[in-house]
């Protein structure tokens, strides 16, 4: 008989927590698959798993000695009658106006994840700092953690990123007939447009460049053509005030 089945909607949306909190923290150059594993072996029912499997699990990536930049740490604040909790259980936060999940650095903060009804921007400004100063403690008790293991060799990654000028090289293939045509279409057609693109791509490089004058693979190709795309995108929203889809930067997408 096969026991295990797909997760729970509520262990995805765990999983997606850190996902969200670890993923950015990893070398850019990285393209290696790295699989985390988290099994909790007791719940109360009170403390939220998902702040304590960020921490293990930033833990577990460092004791692997995979690159990583910062230790990442999770802490959830919640509001009651206008005070600040920290580690609110699962009952008070869900009758309470605001229910922020905040993953940080040492230095920086990389995720926020919230449910809140009509909640006061003020008491959102509030409560990062608090936040941090949580964070920061919960960095540094890991980091003195790894100092207790040593220092072991880091795993050796293959880096497989495209270089600058293999990125130029794309980005001059480009037509700007096709950034038009990017910035009106809806995802259906985008999807379509980047895949043409991608595939004439290499088509070109395969007939036209030589790997030993300008060294490039197909995986090198698709990323510069995605980190071309990607600065497009954001020079458009940081420029023009407009998002992929063609929505302003205050706009929200409708919701169903």
């Amino acid at each position: 008989m096969k026991r295990e089945w797909r997760p729970s909607d509520e262990a995805i949306l765990y999983a997606r927590l850190v996902d969200r909190a670890l993923r950015p923290m990893f070398p850019k150059w990285m393209v290696n698959d790295v699989v985390v594993t988290i099994s909790p072996l007791a719940i109360d029912r009170q403390t939220s798993p998902g702040e304590v499997s960020i921490i293990w699990a930033s833990v577990a990536v460092m004791l692997a000695w995979i690159p990583f930049t910062w230790p990442v740490s999770g802490v959830r604040i919640a509001e009651e009658n206008g005070q600040l909790i920290i580690g609110a259980s699962e009952q008070q936060a869900i009758q309470w106006i605001m229910d922020l999940h905040v993953a940080w650095t040492a230095r920086d903060i990389n995720m926020l994840e919230a449910w809140w009804k009509e909640t006061p921007i003020e008491m959102v400004h509030n409560a990062l700092p608090i936040a941090q100063d949580a964070l920061g403690e919960l960095a540094a008790i890991q980091e003195a953690f790894l100092a207790k293991v040593g220092h072991l060799p880091e795993l050796e990654i293959t880096k497989n990123l495209p270089s600058e000028p293999l990125i130029a090289a794309v980005k001059a293939q480009i037509p700007e007939s096709l950034y038009a045509k990017l910035s009106v279409a809806d995802k259906r057609e985008f999807d379509m447009f980047y895949a043409q693109m991608e595939k004439e791509l290499i088509e070109y490089f395969a007939a036209s460049v030589d790997p030993e004058e300008l060294p490039w693979t197909k995986n090198q190709i698709k990323m510069a053509w995605f980190q071309v795309l990607k600065y497009w995108i954001r020079d458009r929203v940081m420029h023009e005030g407009k998002r992929i889809d063609g929505r302003t930067v205050e706009q929200i997408r409708s919701i169903y």
